[in-house]
């Protein structure tokens, strides 16, 4: 939208995406790294067997149907909290926009599909 308005020029638009994801690799991995494997929490058996054959499970065991659906739940979502925060005025008010549909998106258990793309193969 800034760059449609002419207030930033076109070019940052992929420097802008390049520091969004560097980022945002960063902090999922400082997450998995420091709060998931060094507290020492989820190391040992009963749960590092659990979480992985539950992330196998949800990865592999879907039909391509589900994987679409699932998808289209998916963004459907982030575009509903996307319209809501750029409806709502105060900071508040979009925190609380945003969060009702990211709380259904996680509750459905919805994913990207590209993530299930990757890991499929496909």
């Amino acid at each position: 939208m800034a760059v449609l308005k002419g207030a930033i020029p076109w070019w940052s638009i992929p420097v802008n995406w390049t520091i969004v994801f560097f980022g945002n690799l960063a902090g999922s991995l400082f997450f998995a790294a420091v709060l998931s494997k060094y507290d020492g929490l989820v190391v040992s058996d009963p749960y590092a067997s659990y979480i992985r054959s539950f992330a196998v499970t949800k990865a592999i065991t879907p039909d391509w149907y589900q994987i679409l659906i699932r998808g289209i739940g998916c963004n459907w979502l982030v575009c509903v909290a996307v319209w809501q925060a750029a409806g709502a005025r105060e900071t508040y008010s979009k925190i609380i926009a945003v969060w009702f549909p990211i709380w259904v998106f996680v509750a459905c258990g919805f994913d990207h599909v590209e993530h299930y793309a990757s890991l499929r193969g496909t």
